[in-house]
């Protein structure tokens, strides 16, 4: 601005000045100066990052942004063996977000985060349970860190449960709840409200060859009614239906009528009157096979036969209508059309005692991984080699040391380890068989492991709905999708959300898993949404399959739900 008699303008620093420049014409040219126009700078603000040891908050310098930037996002990541503790907004804690993002930036912020390091436990899990109504185990529960447990909870005849709580956050009306993967101490407790109406429960269940309508338990009201029907597949026909364990005969449907009390019904089935064929087994001196009496076989059964030697001797061969299938400990028969016979013979041990001592049985073995195998002898031996072998459930034998590549015996070693690339078809367990054989390839000893391991797929599972930023209302009915990357034969799908705070909630009730069904790689799962409400829920989909969980997906957007 110019002062009062002055020809100078002054100006606040920051402010922005358009000059004009006049060209001269001749000497007789007037000069005139040009307007001065000021503009305000765009209003900016400061956005500063801060991280504790073990973590760090990326971009690390600070963030000059205009007056309503939106993109401005920040990572945090913990260093190895270390988690994020906390993250803090302006002071405030937002829980444990491995980014944040501001939005509509108006002033100046801060964000800080701290790390700890991974607990190596034990943890304590605190029960407790209001009136008319328990919680099992009852008392707090020392878990190891990456442990699971399992609590169920029970309500009092009369009552059912009201709200169960995790880290005093509502998980639902749950009978049953699992930590998993368990990495710092937690409280669950239950609380029960009488019911209004009394209700109970009838569980039908069906033998092979027959189902049972409807087929999953069903909730009937205190003096209510169910029909259920009983159906026998093609070639078969009702042998019996029993009521709470009493048989009331050969029927298509059963009627329950003034229902008081919990009940159950069951349905076992029988082969029409036809062609039934018989497998005659036997076996050789020093050893036996099981069932060891001729079993009778309708058309299209199967039936499976184990082989057992006595002490100091091996099985030597197994014949199935006179034709050698090998030397192995069991033998299924499958879609039998016709009679069959089969035989064992065993040999004594010649060679020395072999051991087993890894694997011990209970293991898990990734397709495509690196496994050790380790053996020991009674006594060395100066010649001679080792063949290694799985045997399938069924009896079926995989030779894991490749043709022409046994283990060579070392002259006064008794102590052997083997690495193996595991190849076999998962989601199947085997029993792992060492076997010593002369330079003839004679058996003259062999070993089994004394549990089996589970061959495991290299499955990518993926979470397709939802994904990015979607909203769900509370109480409403919502689908979850997953694929894999191959399809998996065996196991089943528990299905989660899990809060921005890490809390999980059952998308899947844990009795009621998603199965496996073979060949397959699409699967969905209906959930009546339950979680409270909030933002950056994730959608968590596990595959469990002998007992472990075996791959994890995660929905890659952040899901709110509303009320």
């Amino acid at each position: 601005m110019k002062s009062p008699g002055s020809s100078h303008s002054t100006f606040k620093l920051g402010t922005i000045l358009l000059l004009t420049a006049v060209l001269f014409l001749g000497a007789a040219a007037a000069w005139q100066p040009a307007p001065v126009t000021a503009r305000s700078a765009p209003q900016q603000f400061t956005i500063t990052p801060s991280a504790g040891d073990h973590g760090l908050v990326s971009p690390l310098e600070e963030q000059i942004v205009d007056a309503h930037a939106s993109s401005v996002r920040f990572t945090i990541t913990a260093d190895p063996g270390y988690h994020i503790a906390e993250v803090r907004i302006d002071g405030v804690s937002v829980g444990t977000p491995v980014s944040y993002q501001f939005t509509d930036v108006l002033a100046d912020h801060s964000i800080s985060a701290t790390f700890a390091a991974e607990g190596e436990g034990p943890f304590t899990i605190t029960p407790s349970a209001g009136a008319h109504g328990g919680i099992t185990p009852p008392v707090p529960s020392s878990v190891k860190a990456g442990s699971s447990l399992t609590f169920r909870v029970s309500p009092e005849p009369g009552y059912h449960i009201a709200d169960v709580l995790v880290d005093g956050a509502s998980v639902g009306a749950l009978s049953s709840y699992e930590f998993i993967d368990v990495r710092a101490d937690h409280t669950i407790s239950a609380t029960f409200a009488v019911d209004a109406e009394r209700r109970f429960t009838i569980t039908p269940s069906a033998g092979a060859h027959g189902g049972i309508t409807p087929p999953t338990p069903q909730t009937v009201v205190a003096g209510g009614g169910l029909v259920f029907t009983i159906a026998a597949s093609d070639g078969y026909h009702v042998a019996d239906v029993l009521v709470d364990g009493r048989s009331v005969g050969a029927r298509a449907s059963y009627a329950f009528t003034n229902v008081q009390a919990d009940h159950t019904i069951s349905a076992t089935f029988a082969a029409d009157a036809g062609q039934k064929y018989t497998v005659t087994p036997s076996a050789g001196a020093h050893g036996g096979i099981s069932p060891p009496a001729p079993q009778s076989v309708a058309a299209g059964e199967n039936l499976l036969f184990t082989i057992t030697a006595d002490p100091g001797y091996h099985v030597a061969d197994v014949l199935v209508d006179g034709a050698s299938v090998g030397a192995r400990s069991s033998y299924q028969f499958t879609n039998v059309q016709a009679g069959h016979t089969i035989s064992a013979s065993f040999a004594a041990d010649t060679g020395p005692t072999v051991t087993i001592t890894s694997p011990a049985g209970g293991e898990l073995w990734r397709r495509g991984s690196s496994q050790a195998v380790h053996w020991t002898l009674s006594t060395p031996v100066s010649d001679g080699r080792f063949t290694l072998w799985a045997s399938s459930p069924s009896g079926v034998l995989t030779q894991l040391t490749p043709p022409g590549a046994p283990v060579t015996a070392l002259a006064g070693s008794t102590d052997y380890d083997w690495s193996y690339t595991v190849a076999l078809p998962a989601m199947v367990t085997y029993q792992i068989i060492v076997r010593y054989e002369s330079d003839a390839g004679e058996v003259q000893s062999e070993a089994r492991s004394s549990g089996r391991v589970a061959v495991t797929a290299q499955t990518r599972l993926s979470v397709t709905k939802p994904n990015g930023a979607v909203t769900w209302r509370r109480g409403t009915n919502q689908t979850v999708r997953w694929t894999l990357s191959e399809p998996i034969a065996a196991g089943v799908f528990r299905v989660w959300a899990l809060s921005a705070k890490g809390t999980r909630y059952p998308v899947t009730a844990a009795t009621a898993p998603v199965k496996v069904v073979a060949g397959a790689t699409s699967y969905s799962a209906r959930w009546k949404v339950n979680a409270p409400p909030g933002k950056g829920y994730r959608i968590v989909v596990e595959h469990w399959w002998a007992g472990a969980k075996l791959a994890v997906g995660k929905s890659t957007g952040r899901l709110t739900i509303t009320r």
